[in-house]
């Protein structure tokens, strides 16, 4: 699949995450991963329908040919990806981040 694609799926992910956690501070951590799942798993059947997206492929299957239960698990995959770049690569890097605990 188009690394673009991938890309921005995961930052608009993050930042929607981001937005909600800015707007319910009181948000636990597995409260947030629950979100940024199920966010993500909308994500990838709203790309599955945008024109462009739609024909990206992944291990030679297009996202739009996808069946129900593979977009749910490229949600969850993509979701784990974004919380992990998201959370814990910034928490490695910058221990006085908003992410650090």
């Amino acid at each position: 699949m188009d690394v673009f694609t991938w890309a921005a799926l995961i930052a608009l992910s993050v930042k929607t995450v981001s937005f909600i956690k800015s707007a319910a501070p009181q948000l636990t951590g597995w409260q947030t991963q629950g979100i940024a799942w199920v966010v993500t798993i909308a994500y990838v059947f709203l790309g599955a329908e945008v024109q462009g997206i739609q024909t990206s492929d992944l291990n030679g299957i297009q996202l739009q040919a996808m069946e129900l239960w593979d977009k749910v698990y490229v949600g969850l995959a993509v979701g784990s990806v974004g919380s992990l770049v998201g959370n814990d690569v910034l928490r490695a890097v910058d221990n006085n981040s908003k992410t650090s605990v």
